[in-house]
Protein backbone atom coordinates (compact mmCIF):
# COMPACT_ATOMS: atom_id res chain seq x y z
CA UNK A 1 0.00 0.00 0.00
CA UNK A 2 3.08 2.12 0.72
CA UNK A 3 4.05 1.88 -2.83
CA UNK A 4 0.69 3.09 -4.20
CA UNK A 5 0.98 6.24 -2.21
CA UNK A 6 4.11 7.37 -3.52
CA UNK A 7 3.39 8.70 -6.88
CA UNK A 8 0.67 10.54 -5.34
CA UNK A 9 2.86 12.57 -2.95
CA UNK A 10 5.52 13.42 -5.36
CA UNK A 11 2.98 14.70 -7.48
CA UNK A 12 1.66 16.76 -4.47
CA UNK A 13 5.13 17.58 -3.53
CA UNK A 14 6.17 19.19 -7.04
CA UNK A 15 2.48 20.92 -7.71
CA UNK A 16 3.52 22.82 -4.28
CA UNK A 17 6.69 23.62 -5.56
CA UNK A 18 5.43 25.46 -8.86
CA UNK A 19 6.17 29.36 -8.84
CA UNK A 20 2.70 31.51 -8.44
CA UNK A 21 2.64 34.10 -11.57
CA UNK A 22 3.94 37.73 -10.96
CA UNK A 23 2.69 40.59 -10.42
CA UNK A 24 4.51 42.12 -13.43
CA UNK A 25 3.02 39.16 -15.20
CA UNK A 26 -0.67 39.96 -14.24
CA UNK A 27 0.00 43.60 -15.31
CA UNK A 28 1.35 42.43 -18.49
CA UNK A 29 -0.98 40.48 -19.25
CA UNK A 30 -4.33 42.37 -18.48
CA UNK A 31 -2.42 45.22 -20.08
CA UNK A 32 -1.75 43.36 -23.51
CA UNK A 33 -5.58 42.03 -23.37
CA UNK A 34 -6.53 45.92 -23.25
CA UNK A 35 -4.60 46.97 -26.16
CA UNK A 36 -5.06 44.24 -28.39
CA UNK A 37 -6.89 41.00 -27.22
CA UNK A 38 -5.69 38.62 -29.95
CA UNK A 39 -2.15 38.86 -29.00
CA UNK A 40 -1.66 35.31 -27.17
CA UNK A 41 -1.11 35.71 -23.48
CA UNK A 42 -1.23 32.15 -22.59
CA UNK A 43 2.24 31.42 -20.88
CA UNK A 44 2.00 34.49 -19.02
CA UNK A 45 -1.00 33.70 -17.55
CA UNK A 46 -1.68 32.24 -13.86
CA UNK A 47 -1.57 28.71 -15.27
CA UNK A 48 0.44 28.96 -18.08
CA UNK A 49 3.79 27.19 -18.75
CA UNK A 50 6.36 29.80 -17.22
CA UNK A 51 5.07 28.99 -13.89
CA UNK A 52 6.22 25.17 -14.34
CA UNK A 53 9.74 25.73 -12.92
CA UNK A 54 11.36 28.25 -11.18
CA UNK A 55 13.87 28.59 -13.43
CA UNK A 56 11.16 29.50 -16.27
CA UNK A 57 9.43 31.75 -14.09
CA UNK A 58 12.46 34.11 -13.49
CA UNK A 59 13.13 34.30 -17.37
CA UNK A 60 8.77 34.59 -18.03
CA UNK A 61 9.03 37.82 -14.83
CA UNK A 62 12.05 39.20 -17.14
CA UNK A 63 10.07 39.09 -20.68
CA UNK A 64 6.97 40.38 -19.08
CA UNK A 65 8.93 43.39 -17.94
CA UNK A 66 10.42 43.81 -21.53
CA UNK A 67 7.10 43.81 -22.46
CA UNK A 68 5.38 45.62 -20.37
CA UNK A 69 7.66 48.49 -20.65
CA UNK A 70 7.18 48.70 -24.13
CA UNK A 71 3.46 48.84 -24.12
CA UNK A 72 4.14 52.16 -21.88
CA UNK A 73 5.68 53.29 -24.52
CA UNK A 74 2.22 53.24 -26.72
CA UNK A 75 -0.10 56.32 -26.63
CA UNK A 76 -2.30 56.41 -23.93
CA UNK A 77 -1.79 53.34 -22.57
CA UNK A 78 -5.03 51.35 -20.55
CA UNK A 79 -5.36 51.95 -16.94
CA UNK A 80 -4.83 48.28 -17.14
CA UNK A 81 -1.20 48.75 -17.81
CA UNK A 82 -0.38 50.56 -14.78
CA UNK A 83 1.60 48.22 -11.90
CA UNK A 84 0.36 48.57 -8.29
Amino acid sequence: MKLRLWPALVLVAGAAGCPAQTVTCEVYVACQQAIDADVDTRPWQPDGACWDLPSAARDCDAQCRVALDALHDTPSPPAACVEP
